[in-house]
């Protein structure tokens, strides 16, 4: 009998085996990103939620910062001025360039310097990956920016 439980034992230490590694994160991805996000899976518009570079992170302090991400242009609310510029593709590197903005100061210091530190990072980022999880998230990175975004909800208006 000893003989016979032996190997069941085994096999089912093998099937358990193999289950829970088909739910665990890959080796290299433990952050709940994929590694790579193409373009076409961040489409839409996303509302930062922080950010930061290589003086460290940012205060936002509730400034209405926004990105629209099109397929060809990203346009978007900085804390002071509307922003727009072209994005340009390759596989899954993103570059963000020819930003052009409105030209009205904040009355807040603190939001310009925000503004301006937003619109540099977005033209050094090179990648982006979107969260997995109930909040869906959108974090655009470069050499020293990290900007995270979630996804703005599309409202539904009732018709009467």
């Amino acid at each position: 009998m000893r003989r016979a439980t032996r190997p069941a034992w085994a096999l089912v230490a093998a099937a358990v085996a193999v289950m829970l590694a088909g739910c665990a994160t890959p080796a290299g991805n433990r952050s709940g990103y994929e590694e790579e996000t193409p373009v076409n899976e961040i489409v839409g518009e996303w509302q930062l939620t922080k950010g930061s570079d290589a003086d460290g992170a940012w205060s936002i302090n509730g400034a209405p910062v926004t990105l629209v991400i099109g397929d060809e242009a990203v346009s978007g609310q900085a804390p002071c001025n509307i922003f727009g510029g072209d994005l340009s593709v390759d596989g899954t590197g993103i570059r963000i360039h020819d930003i052009t903005q409105t030209l009205m100061a904040c009355d807040d210091d603190a939001r310009n310097r925000l503004e301006t530190r937003y619109i540099a990072a977005l033209g050094k980022v090179t990648t982006a990956k979107r969260g997995a999880g109930v909040l869906d998230t959108l974090t655009l990175s470069g050499p020293d920016e990290t900007l995270t975004f979630t996804i703005v909800e599309k409202k539904t208006t009732n018709q009467p």
